[in-house]
């Protein structure tokens, strides 16, 4: 199940300038994605390449019952952060 505070701790999770701060989540069950892509790039595109990237430590959150996720653009980088609980 989609939780929005979980979305609201991965929104914290990363940092204006699109880095990830790891302390923040010591011990939780998180996905973190980072990529650089052209201007045009579409949000859907770089979702689908973080749930890619995650595709065998996705496998390790099937007990968790919720998750929640974020994103953000720095001079054309994505970061992407999901959380699960």
């Amino acid at each position: 199940m989609y939780d929005c505070g979980l979305e609201n701790e991965a929104m914290h999770g990363i940092s204006f300038y699109g880095g990830f701060l790891l302390d923040r989540f010591k011990g939780a069950s998180y996905n973190y994605f980072t990529r650089k892509y052209p201007e045009s790039e579409r949000v859907r595109n770089v979702i689908n390449d973080a749930v890619e990237s995650w595709k065998g430590d996705l496998k390790e959150m099937q007990t968790k019952t919720r998750f929640g996720c974020n994103y953000r653009v720095n001079n054309l980088v994505y970061s992407v952060l999901c959380t699960y609980a």
